[in-house]
């Protein structure tokens, strides 16, 4: 069994600027936030986690609560070492990390390799059920999947970190989540990580979290092309610009997938056209698409007048207004507003 590695609560300018020239030794670091709401508009980010790798022997916990001043130079170096794509960062989903990392310190996190995102580049066949499995229960979904398969194409489901340290069993190593925080999550949006001192329990808890990373790291890494994996999160972490899309991408349920066009960016220049339900602007493969004469005789639903009025033309397709993730989710969902969606024709 591994041993447990020494966390140091950093809660002090001199302290957080000593331990950023200690990280300075190690090529590659694991990185992880806490804090209240985190995410959501008027959220506060608490804890940075910092531990290095491999192994995970040294954990420092910055407090932001203490280190609010971000404008005091002591703060540069640990900035510059956040910021050095040269230095790799372990995360797992680390789009929020990202996004308050930026919204707190105007801090760009560079090098970021996301295991999240690396468990779905290297997923074995088996774990296309989990995919399969959240839609099976619609039966629309299904009839649409059997006569279309390629509308699953690029959609992955994405799994926790916990249950990825299942699977790959370094769980035993690290132990469960505390059931504790995580009762307290639920319940208070995380306002015990503005407590101060901080609790034992939860700087076990971050802690925790950044030695189950380096557990899982250490069996994903060795399987994906790290380049692949590198310019795929820089694009994972670019999702998120706000905390306000975030938490309205939360009820569409589109947290729990992989973002299309991340993992397999479509090539330079691209046209890209907008999602009427998620919002992003998205290649047209992440489109179901139909050629115009299947929309203009009735076969399909008939697009919206604004679109009818253009004429099919020939060379052009029809695209539907949302993303085939959306459409998926939405039919599952039986959204009401989906009578309202239709398609457009592709320029």
């Amino acid at each position: 069994m591994a041993s447990a590695p020494i966390v140091t609560l950093i809660s002090t300018y001199e302290q957080a600027a000593a331990a950023a020239q200690a990280l300075t030794r190690y090529s590659t670091l694991i990185l992880d936030c806490e804090g209240q709401d985190f995410n959501r508009p008027g959220g506060v980010l608490s804890i940075i986690s910092v531990g290095t790798y491999p192994p995970s022997e040294i954990v420092y916990l910055f407090d932001v609560l203490a280190l609010q001043d971000k404008e005091n130079p002591l703060l540069a170096p640990l900035f510059c070492l956040l910021s050095d794509p040269g230095v790799g960062k372990l995360v797992w989903d680390g789009r929020g990390d990202f996004l308050e990392l930026w919204l707190t310190y105007g801090v760009v996190v560079e090098g970021i390799l996301d295991m999240q995102l690396a468990e779905v580049i290297r997923r074995p066949a088996y774990m296309k059920s989990h995919t399969l499995n959240y839609f099976s229960k619609s039966k629309a979904v299904m009839r649409d999947l059997e006569s279309n398969p390629h509308l699953l194409d690029g959609i992955q489901r994405l799994v926790g970190l916990d249950h990825c340290a299942g699977i790959l069993r370094v769980l035993d190593e690290c132990g469960g989540e505390d059931p504790a925080v995580t009762t307290l999550h639920e319940t208070d949006g995380g306002s015990m990580w503005l407590n101060r001192p901080l609790p034992p329990m939860l700087r076990d808890y971050a802690a925790r979290d950044i030695q189950l990373i380096s557990r899982v790291s250490d069996v994903i890494l060795p399987r994906v092309d790290m380049e692949q994996l590198r310019e795929a999160s820089a694009r994972y972490m670019r999702v998120y610009p706000t905390r306000e899309l975030k938490e309205a991408h939360v009820p569409l349920e589109l947290s729990k997938f992989a973002p299309l066009d991340v993992i397999d960016a479509p090539p330079p220049g691209t046209p890209a056209y907008p999602c009427a339900r998620c919002g992003r602007m998205l290649s047209l493969s992440c489109f179901a698409t139909r050629e115009p004469t299947a929309v203009a005789e009735g076969a399909e639903r008939e697009p919206d007048a604004s679109v009818q009025d253009q004429g099919p033309s020939a060379g052009h397709r029809w695209r539907w207004t949302m993303c085939r993730l959306c459409v998926l989710i939405a039919v599952r969902k039986s959204e009401a507003q989906m009578e309202s969606w239709g398609w457009s024709l592709v320029p």
